[in-house]
């Protein structure tokens, strides 16, 4: 059995490999995002990890969302959170990789229709019109697991973070086993 995983890749269930992060292509930025979810609070929290060709963080960020109605809609607003994110780096040619297959193919390819999330995904079409380059990428969940780590360490913060050039120690460990994994012998 092969499952479609995004544009022209499949995988057979049977393989037992782990995804892994890519680095981005043509000198763009890879900007990762994902969502962790309060269901007693109804509050979700953005992890976004930005990197560069080698790997390199270039930025990371944690961003709360308060009223939130389910990890769902938690997907779709941390989508948001990382190109805005982006757009205020300064960064304009990016690749934005998250696990949420609906979320990415919405914004793939541009579907506005009647679902809960639409008015979010909306707001990201229009930040992505400010871009010189940006493409929507599905990633299986492992190799976007520094996102979720940050995602999960802001859970239980009252504000907003954002760092240049390094991310919360919660990813520290996955990150660097993710560089040395990419890294020739």
């Amino acid at each position: 059995m092969q499952v479609l995983l995004s544009e022209g890749s499949t995988v057979n269930r049977a393989q037992t490999h782990k995804a892994k992060w890519k680095p981005p292509v043509n000198d763009k930025v890879k900007i990762n995002f994902d969502s962790a979810y309060d269901s007693n609070n109804k509050t979700a929290t953005s992890g976004i990890l930005i990197r560069g060709s080698d790997g390199e963080v270039l930025g990371s960020g944690i961003t709360k969302h308060c009223y939130v109605q389910d990890l769902f809609v938690g997907e779709a607003l941390a989508a948001v959170a990382a190109l805005k994110f982006r757009y205020e780096s300064l960064f304009r040619s990016i690749e934005l990789e998250g696990d949420n297959l609906t979320v990415i193919k919405k914004l793939k390819l541009g579907q506005i229709d009647k679902s809960k999330i639409s008015p979010i995904i909306s707001d990201g079409l229009q930040m992505a019109k400010n871009f010189l380059s940006c493409d929507f990428l599905h990633v299986r969940r492992e190799a976007n697991r520094a996102a979720h780590l940050i995602a999960r360490a802001g859970i239980n913060l009252h504000e907003d973070g954002f760092f240049m050039e390094e991310a919360p120690s919660e990813a520290a460990a996955v990150i660097i086993a993710e560089q040395r994994l990419r890294e020739p012998p």
